[in-house]
């Protein structure tokens, strides 16, 4: 056996003495003692009060009251207008360009594209606000468009 198989040895054979009084048992309790006792847990907080309502004045109330049997109005909203074009590219190409997409974020212009692809199979892509879709599309474009809510105008849609 060498040297370092000894000293190993001999290490491991060490024992910590065992006490049979803590002497640390009061300096565990002086410390407890000198803490600031915890804090109790904060109330919980009442549930937030709904949003008033617009207020209405007495004129206002007795019109309401008067009119509660009539039913409700509904407003017509004007479907954006969008307008199909079939422009021809060098070499021949034709490209249907659907113009009046307007108000679109980036993440819908992209969603817009891989529906078109996924669906229809159609090359699609935007430059300027300007849906190009590779080839004559336009009778195959507009009822998906009408369906998003869209008023299709130019060739191949609803005049």
């Amino acid at each position: 056996m060498g040297r370092k198989a000894k000293r190993r040895e001999a290490e491991a054979t060490v024992r910590q003495p065992k006490f049979r009084v803590d002497p640390f048992a009061d300096l565990r309790a002086k410390a407890a003692a000198a803490l600031p006792p915890a804090r109790p847990p904060p109330p919980p907080r009442p549930a937030p009060k709904p949003a008033p309502g617009p207020q209405l004045d007495a004129e206002d109330r007795k019109l309401l009251e008067a009119f509660k049997e009539g039913g409700s109005v509904e407003f017509r909203t004007r479907a954006e207008q969008v307008r199909m074009e079939l422009l021809r590219r060098s070499g021949g190409k034709a490209i249907t360009c659907v113009r009046g997409l307007r108000g679109l974020s980036v993440l819908d212009l992209m969603e817009v594209t891989a529906t078109l692809r996924q669906q229809f199979g159609m090359v699609a892509r935007f430059r300027e606000n300007v849906l190009e879709v590779e080839g004559d599309e336009r009778v195959r474009l507009s009822p998906w468009l009408v369906a998003r809510g869209y008023a299709v105008a130019g060739p191949g849609g609803q005049h």
